[in-house]
């Protein structure tokens, strides 16, 4: 199964982010490990090889309302067992592009927020969200090899809600 992120847009309150900052992405046997996740804004990216080439890794911020994309960071590894700590890559919220610049086929993502509700599916495709303030909110699903799928979700006054989502096949 494709990697899914999944999301509710614009919701500021309800619930602290999440204590955890330290991410971690592999290069092993020239691909990205996981090829796609999520992570707070501000944390801490640990990139590490598990090859005995190098890489050259490049994270590249998505442009939003029609801006250019921008390099975030460029985290050179040498060899097997390196670790390069980097908090280039989660500087800001949004779509980081992972690419190797000695690798071409190399391709990873992270979806960096500045909020806590994400998560991802369990094996069944269920997921919940927990503290979620009532009002209207932008549910979201993005995956790499599917692409991204939306709908309106409403949040009664007792904090429940139920929606269907799914991406394109």
């Amino acid at each position: 199964m494709d990697e899914i992120i999944v999301w509710l847009d614009d919701v500021r309150t309800g619930k602290a982010l999440p204590l955890a900052r330290r991410f971690e992405i592999d290069h092993q046997n020239s691909e990205l490990i996981p090829r796609a996740q999520a992570a707070i804004a501000g944390g801490m990216l640990n990139v590490r090889n598990a090859d005995d080439s190098a890489h050259r890794a490049r994270f590249t911020l998505s442009g939003v309302s029609g801006r250019a994309d921008s390099v975030l960071a460029v985290v050179e590894e040498s060899g097997a067992g390196q670790v390069v700590p980097s908090p280039g890559p989660l500087g800001r919220a949004g779509l980081v592009t992972v690419t190797c610049d000695l690798h071409p086929a190399t391709r990873g993502w992270i979806r960096v927020f500045d909020q806590p509700y994400f998560t991802t599916p369990d094996s069944a495709g269920r997921l919940a969200f927990d503290s979620v303030p009532p009002g209207r909110w932008r549910l979201r699903a993005w995956s790499p090899g599917l692409g991204e799928s939306e709908r309106e979700v409403v949040v009664d006054s007792a904090g429940s809600a139920f929606a269907e989502l799914r991406l394109p096949p």
